[in-house]
């Protein structure tokens, strides 16, 4: 069975605001909203998405019931059955292991998450260029219809969960699997933000390509708009530039997160990404909080937008706050904080920089004071992967 880091033993693993992204990266232009939460507040702003963060066949088996009569086509993974942790390849007819998931043999396993900060950077890397790995080439097709969802490769789901479970792995979280039981509506939602070239989580009867079914599934997911493959949406979601809730990023990092419903289509002039993330069936995690970038070695893309602590097991004060200190040379890094909660998702506090970036060979120590039980600190150390 494949795993998806290979090399790597370990793993290599809102309804709120409206907010804009946009990739300056050819055929990367991209808008998100401000992910799914359980309120209904308006967001909308436009800004570029760093371009190193944008990086952005199945088998067709026909048989006759009777002559000269096309039955249609038929799933060339109908009998086999895969054990937990794995799915059909239709490709091969041949269970594989999930993305995230890796053959410990005996069957497909999520490998313990670990503490980041005991990873090596050669570890980190080795994940990290394998996350970013899209084999989805389309990894949609349309249908010949305008309303059409169209269908998303396989491929293109699996680039979907990778990059998902990068993220995770990193902040040492268990990953994702697919919910199958969710595409039809995730497709639906995303040919109809693709088709009328908007993005909300609770489109008007009125729009284009209306469906139940797609306006239902808006108001549970993360949605985006003009990133050229959803693998590259996802990229989107973890920066949440200019986005004041940074809800996406927090639903994705959510520990109990366990499927997620992944939608894409270009059916209109730009692609549409849905992705429901309020399933909790996930074994969550031990860990007291995560931080993203993460604690230990940290892929530079990760440091360019917002920095943000989230609270599992620790608790905030009125007076929380963070600093961060260049290890190098003592220097105190200027930070604004400001504290984020509501909508379902764990306390979170955001740390916007100021008029500094950090750079790969240096390490950067944050201290999260006036928890409710002191304050902790963790160190990020900061690695270019390319």
């Amino acid at each position: 069975m494949r795993s998806w880091i290979g090399s790597v033993g370990l793993c290599a693993a809102l309804a709120a605001c409206t907010g804009t992204l946009t990739s300056t990266e050819p055929g990367l232009q991209g808008r998100e909203d401000a992910g799914s939460v359980t309120t209904d507040a308006a967001l909308d702003a436009s800004t570029a998405l760093d371009a190193e963060l944008a990086d952005a066949s199945g088998e067709d088996a026909s048989t006759a019931a009777d002559a000269g009569v096309d039955a249609g086509p038929t799933d060339p993974c109908t009998g086999v059955s895969c054990g937990a942790g794995a799915e059909c390849d239709p490709r091969t007819r041949a269970c594989a292991c999930r993305p995230g998931f890796v053959d410990d043999g005996t069957g497909c396993v999520a490998p313990p998450p670990g503490d980041p900060g005991t990873r090596s950077d050669d570890e980190v890397c080795a994940a990290w260029r394998e996350g970013q790995i899209e084999n989805g080439s389309p990894a949609w097709t349309g249908d010949g219809t305008t309303c059409g969802p169209g269908t998303m490769s396989f491929e293109g789901i699996e680039d979907t969960l990778r990059r998902i479970n990068v993220y995770r792995w990193l902040a040492g979280l268990p990953p994702v699997v697919d919910q199958p039981s969710e595409h039809a509506a995730q497709m639906e939602c995303a040919a109809m933000m693709s088709a009328n070239g908007q993005l909300s989580h609770s489109p008007p009867m009125s729009w284009s390509c209306y469906t139940a079914g797609g306006a239902g599934a808006a108001g549970r997911s993360n949605i985006a708009l003009g990133y050229g493959t959803p693998g590259a949406a996802i990229a989107g979601y973890m920066l949440d530039r200019n986005v004041e809730s940074l809800g996406h990023r927090r639903w994705i990092l959510t520990p109990r997160l366990g499927r997620v419903g992944i939608g894409f289509s270009s059916s209109g002039g730009r692609p549409g990404q849905c992705l429901s993330v309020f399933d909790g069936s996930g074994p969550g995690s031990d860990r007291r909080w995560t931080a993203y970038p993460n604690q230990g070695p940290a892929p530079i893309e990760l440091t360019t937008g917002e920095w943000s602590f989230q609270a599992h097991g620790v608790s905030f004060t009125g007076s929380t706050s963070a600093t961060v200190t260049r290890l190098s040379d003592g220097e105190t890094m200027a930070v604004m904080t400001r504290r984020l909660g509501g909508g379902g998702l764990m306390p979170t506090l955001a740390m916007t920089r100021q008029g500094w970036n950090a750079e790969a060979g240096e390490t950067y120590r944050v201290t999260i004071t006036e928890l409710s039980d002191g304050e902790l600190s963790y160190d990020v150390q900061v690695v270019s992967c390319r």
